[in-house]
């Protein structure tokens, strides 16, 4: 009796173990970290910039730069996948950066690889630089 006991107490323990470990492994299944270059348009060959999205766990965050000197002081509207994401001042030398991060209460959109990232003068609503996500490696 005492050897069913400890069996059965045994493959309790084992059965406990390797549940509590699949939620962990799903959550690092899910984490998604991309990012992409921004590269010039033709309206703007010299401007640039770079962009990252981390997802995971129910937290996302997004961190965007732009720096077009050619823009400097004007403002920019960042477009993720044809939605209109916000704006970012640049600075007196064009450049200008911005992040949202859902641990703050910023909203910060669901994102994927592909989408396209487009950044455009907000007055005159020309194409600045644009690129699409990737996976980070």
């Amino acid at each position: 009796m005492r050897t069913r006991r400890a069996v059965a107490g045994t493959v309790l323990a084992l059965a406990t173990s390797v549940v509590s470990v699949i939620p962990a492994a799903q959550a690092q299944a899910r984490e998604l970290d991309l990012e992409t270059r921004l590269h010039g348009s033709m309206q703007h060959p010299n401007a640039r910039g770079f962009t990252e999205y981390e997802r995971g766990g129910g937290h996302r965050e997004l961190e965007v730069s732009v720096l077009a000197r050619d823009m400097a002081r004007q403002r920019v509207v960042v477009m993720i996948n044809g939605h209109r994401i916000a704006r970012i001042q640049l600075n007196r030398f064009g450049y200008g950066h911005r992040e949202w991060d859902t641990d703050v209460g910023n909203t910060v959109p669901f994102v994927r690889a592909g989408d396209p990232v487009r950044v455009r003068a907000a007055s005159t609503h020309t194409l600045v630089v644009s690129g699409r996500y990737h996976r980070s490696w």
